[in-house]
């Protein structure tokens, strides 16, 4: 047991949380991916007991999952205080219809023996944490509600080129996800809602709000002053521009985009070698769209980094993370590169703007235009004086994250909300 596992917390400070993050049985191991793990410890650093509750992932799914990180839950230093409750994999309606009555029960049963509950929204069928938020209020049973996404927009934006069947079950579902979901909000007695896009659209049916984040760097990820300093000033005379993104090649993050994007930024003359960190099922098409624009020399796919640090040093190497984000979604990625010294330079959203509000640190084109994107990191590949400005902003945003008080101040927020 480790010292902050010694530390003295009353056992009426219980804690659970029913997510979509998925929990994986193999080998009689119970196996839950690295950041979750992380968001256990920094949560049991404030409650008693933590009650993890999450659909527990199909083997043959999970080994098609090469860009997750798996740890053994059994290595958590508060493995003491936590309990894992693996809940059905129930995302096709007959699943979820045959399992829905058992999993209420044991759902019940964990809302009545805990003190706080805290939930993560994510969608339609097989949304336990909906399930539970419906059994909290039978019991009258106040519960704080979390999600980091729009769901019922970002269902509409995750396939590239959905067949007709599943782009209409997307729009049928749309206003479906969107009507549970504010049945579910409206209910909360506190939402604490990751980024001001989440913020912007949630808060508008619950009665008490929270602009919150949700991170994992920690205290010393961040690159230091005399090293960010150090990079602004080499900025000045470094060619070619560094472009970085770190981030699954999926739909919603817009990946045609940002090839797109970097097309037009080699046409309006910028001299720059950028990479895409990250696997995912868009990855064949963008290496073919690169292809066609001839952008075989300006771009590198080096794909999914598992190790941290080396997957920080890409975002320390950089001049700019460029991000071409479609849906409203809170990416850890942008408060990574701040921690990086790194500016953000990408589609305007809410989020983003946000996140540089009062700090600097980004530049942003209008959603969807890739050719203006483009003209504006060539302009930046140019102006190096701004960019170093821009740099400096970045590194100064970056002092403001960690893991610790970020999880610190969402766990005061629910004891303080959570009668």
């Amino acid at each position: 047991m480790s010292s902050r596992d010694k530390t003295s917390i009353p056992d009426n400070t219980s804690l659970l949380l029913v997510v979509p993050v998925s929990l994986r049985l193999k080998d009689g191991i119970t196996w839950l991916e690295s950041q979750a793990c992380n968001g256990v410890e920094r949560w049991a650093e404030s409650f008693g007991t933590i009650v993890f509750a999450a659909p527990v992932i199909p083997e043959e799914l999970a080994e098609r999952e090469v860009s997750t990180v798996w740890r053994d839950v059994d290595e958590l230093n508060c493995r003491s205080r936590a309990q894992f409750v693996p809940l059905p994999w129930a995302y096709r309606w007959r699943d979820f219809l045959k399992t829905l009555k058992p999993t209420r029960k044991i759902l019940r049963g964990l809302v009545e023996k805990t003190r706080y509950l805290h939930i993560s929204l994510s969608g339609l069928t097989g949304d336990w944490a909906a399930v539970a938020a419906l059994e909290a209020k039978k019991l009258g049973r106040p519960y704080g509600a979390h999600t980091d996404r729009v769901e019922f927009s970002v269902q509409l934006a995750m396939e590239p080129r959905p067949s007709l069947s599943r782009m209409l079950k997307a729009y049928a579902q749309y206003p479906l996800v969107k009507y549970y979901q504010r049945h579910i909000v409206k209910n909360c007695a506190v939402g604490l809602w990751h980024g001001y896009d989440c913020y912007r659209v949630y808060s508008r049916w619950c009665s008490n709000n929270f602009n919150v984040h949700d991170i994992h760097t920690k205290a010393h990820d961040y690159i230091g002053k005399p090293a960010v300093e150090d990079k602004a000033k080499r900025v000045l005379n470094e060619k070619p521009l560094r472009i970085v993104y770190t981030g699954r090649a999926s739909g919603m993050k817009g990946p045609l985009d940002w090839v797109r994007t970097l097309g037009y930024a080699r046409d309006f003359g910028a001299d720059f070698k950028a990479v895409w960190v990250g696997a995912g099922p868009m990855m064949d098409e963008m290496k073919d769209l690169a292809h066609e624009l001839k952008l075989e020399n300006y771009v590198e796919f080096p794909g999914f980094v598992e190790e941290r640090q080396q997957l920080l040093q890409y975002l320390r190497n950089a001049h700019m993370l460029v991000f071409t984000h479609l849906t409203p979604e809170s990416p850890r990625c942008l408060i990574e590169a701040f921690v990086s010294g790194t500016p953000i330079v990408g589609y305007e959203n809410a989020y983003a703007g946000d996140l540089v509000e009062g700090y600097g640190g980004g530049a942003f084109e209008k959603l969807r235009d890739a050719q203006g994107l483009g003209r504006l990191i060539a302009e930046l590949a140019q102006e190096r004086p701004r960019l170093a400005r821009l740099i400096r902003e970045a590194g100064e945003n970056g002092t403001r994250w960690n893991d610790e008080a970020i999880f610190r101040h969402r766990s005061d927020l629910l004891k303080q909300n959570l009668p």
